[in-house]
């Protein structure tokens, strides 16, 4: 008997333990490229988000580029944030575009290993609308 009430509380506190951090996708911001302007002492950091939507042929994808500009990286990091409402997910990003000269502070800041890091000396929001 005092093995099926033991297996009962086991049970119910399974119901009333939060969840792992499991996150709804519509209050992830899930990041394919990230802009890095450096000009004047400040950064202007734009974040390319991926949307998912359900489209006729499966999944179609809308683009969003949130932007901040702050006297840090982290600065604008916090701004882009407050913005969005949403955790953002870094783990994905495949680019990085900068005219940045030191691009290591960019990758110290995030913990994220892009496939190609881009300098360019043309506008990073273009270039970041670019597919």
């Amino acid at each position: 008997m005092k093995k099926y009430i033991y297996l009962t509380i086991l049970i119910s506190l399974g119901f009333f333990l939060p969840l792992s951090d499991y996150v709804e996708l519509n209050h992830l911001m899930i990041v394919e490229k990230i802009g890095l302007e450096c000009k004047n002492n400040e950064y202007q950091l734009y974040l390319k988000e991926i949307i998912p939507k359900k489209g006729n042929n499966g999944i179609d994808y809308d683009y969003k580029i949130i932007e901040a500009t702050g006297t840090t990286i982290t600065k604008a990091y916090q701004k882009i944030e407050k913005k969005t409402k949403k955790d953002i997910f870094l783990d994905d990003t495949r680019t990085v575009i900068t005219n940045c000269k030191k691009k290591e502070n960019l990758l110290s800041k995030f913990p994220i290993h892009p496939k190609k890091i881009i300098e360019t000396t043309k506008s990073i929001k273009k270039e970041l609308g670019k597919s």
